[in-house]
């Protein structure tokens, strides 16, 4: 959206044209023209387009995502591809919470009494999904803030859901009384609009301390990426691989899961996949940024550096601009950037 500062000035520069064109001699075509031409020119100027070969792009994630309002890798991706980007992030998300919100992975909802009345609030006292054949609770709201909604349909009735700290309750948006059985299908608005798009999905760094899998991978993050790619309808997705943080160096078990995570994650994807892997030289020097000392050493143990981060696992200004960069490149060879 253009500034209401930027659309006056617009409206005045296009004003001041437009008055030279009326009193211009007939005579004088071809200056007619130009002048047409520049008008043309300022309209096109800032514009920023809603979609991409007819669709929005998202980006569904946790902090790494959301980042901060002014700093976060789909604002600088955004001004690459001159669009508007729905960033879909929420901090201190797990892939399953995630995959929840995006549509992925189906929400069932227990309420208390199993009865919404009318327009009343209602406890809502479980939340679970299905995950590697378990049933596992997906309080799909849960972050670092205080509180949190989301509106979507049960049993086809529009419904609002809403956390206030650790409490989940619901109601009928339009006053309807409905009986809702335990363990009933809530459908996000957020995954209608979802199931058509071009995704970028970037899941499992807060499930890298849950219960080990069997192959030691990290928990759920391979069946829930391609639980969420598989609701995508358009099959126009990149799924980014685990970043670890700057403690999970070569040799640690954090390093290690995320790694073998990031590994089946590259077979499968393919081109679709975003690796994590630590900076090069053109890609910092793409974004002015001159590694010191320290910082090679961390690349060689495998982890990117602190000076492109603001804490242990966050990326700073600089290191959100790199991983724009990386992931449009991706775009580019997937064609998602025409």
């Amino acid at each position: 959206m253009l500034s209401a500062i930027y659309k006056s000035f617009l409206s005045k520069t296009i004003t001041i044209h437009l008055r030279f064109i009326a009193h211009m001699p007939l005579t004088h075509t071809k200056l007619r023209l130009i002048f047409l031409t520049l008008i043309l020119l300022i309209l096109s100027c800032g514009k920023t387009n809603e979609l991409i070969q007819g669709l929005p792009i998202n980006s569904d994630g946790d902090s790494l995502t959301s980042g901060s309002a002014t700093s976060n890798y789909p604002r600088f991706l955004g001004r690459l591809l001159n669009v508007s980007i729905y960033n879909n992030g929420i901090g201190g998300q797990t892939a399953q919470q995630i995959a929840g919100r995006q549509g992925g992975l189906p929400l069932n909802i227990t309420i208390e009494n199993n009865k919404i009345d009318g327009g009343s609030k209602v406890n809502v006292i479980e939340i679970t999904s299905e995950i590697a054949g378990e049933t596992v609770p997906n309080w799909f709201l849960n972050s670092s803030s205080d509180a949190a909604r989301m509106r979507g349909t049960v049993n086809g009735v529009a419904c609002e859901i809403v956390r206030k700290g650790s409490q989940y309750i619901i109601r009928s948006l339009d006053k309807t009384s409905l009986v809702i059985q335990p363990r009933a299908l809530f459908i996000p608005d957020d995954g209608r609009k979802q199931n058509n798009c071009i995704g970028i999905y970037w899941i499992g760094r807060n499930n890298i301390n849950l219960k080990p899998s069997s192959d030691s991978t990290i928990y759920g993050v391979i069946e829930i990426a391609a639980k969420m790619v598989a609701y995508n309808k358009s099959g126009k997705y990149l799924v980014v691989g685990i970043l670890n943080s700057i403690g999970e160096i070569k040799g640690t078990r954090g390093y290690n899961r995320a790694m073998l995570t990031n590994q089946k994650l590259e077979v499968i994807y393919g081109q679709h996949f975003v690796p994590m892997t630590p900076p090069t030289d053109e890609e910092m020097l793409a974004v002015n940024y001159r590694p010191t000392d320290e910082d090679r050493v961390y690349i060689a143990n495998g982890v990117f550096p602190k000076g492109l981060r603001r804490d242990a696992t966050h990326f700073n200004d600089t290191g959100n601009e790199l991983i724009a960069k990386r992931i449009y490149k991706y775009f580019k060879a997937n064609g998602y950037n025409k």
